[in-house]
């Protein structure tokens, strides 16, 4: 009895094993989480290795294991829903990547970042907007821009800014992980859209 007992410990182990490992490389893979997340549930397996004869340590080691991936698993979901939620308002221009990106419907872009900074938790999304007068600058001076950040400076903008195409750049946090800040690219050789958007 006790021998079936030590064979069914082993498999579960195993098995629990096999899924932590597996969902840590998914991790990885998919959601580019970074490898240090991962020392906990690491931590967790070499010591059930270690003190393979203490069940007392083997189970909580499983039990860390698996909440550590649970955990993890929640900051993928939260991180996939924040930053997918902009990056489905662009496309690359023509379908090349090395093009860089736009957006057909700027105003919903606007309204999905009014929404998100409108949450009490989550991050804060600020909006650039940038006019390119298709001239080249040279030296200090710097082409116009001004940023977007709380609601009420984002419906001000929603209200402007009248405009069907623009290409836009996604900037992330200093991990690469969550979208902080959106600069939308503003083509106006003539000076025209400026005197709109930066009073």
């Amino acid at each position: 009895m006790d021998q079936e007992k030590d064979i069914f410990k082993n498999k579960f182990f195993m098995f629990s094993l096999i899924v932590c490992v597996f969902l840590g490389s998914c991790y990885l893979i998919a959601f580019n989480v970074p490898i240090y997340m991962l020392i906990i549930p690491m931590i967790a397996i070499v010591l059930s290795f270690v003190f393979e004869k203490n069940d007392k340590i083997r189970k909580i080691s499983v039990l860390i294991m698996f909440v550590s991936t649970v955990l993890i698993g929640g900051y993928c979901f939260v991180k996939f829903s924040h930053n997918n939620q902009f990056l489905k308002h662009g496309q690359y221009i023509s379908g090349i990547a090395s093009m860089g990106m736009e957006t057909t419907d700027v105003k919903q872009l606007i309204n999905t970042t009014i929404n998100n900074n409108k949450k009490t938790i989550g991050k804060k999304v600020t909006l650039t907007c940038r006019i390119e007068d298709g001239g080249f600058y040279f030296g200090s001076e710097k082409k116009p821009q001004k940023t977007y950040k709380t609601v009420q400076e984002l419906e001000g903008l929603l209200e402007n800014i009248n405009l069907d195409r623009v290409e836009i750049d996604f900037n992330y946090d200093d991990n690469r992980q969550f979208i902080e800040n959106i600069e939308i690219v503003i083509f106006d050789p003539d000076g025209v859209i400026e005197k709109s958007l930066f009073q």
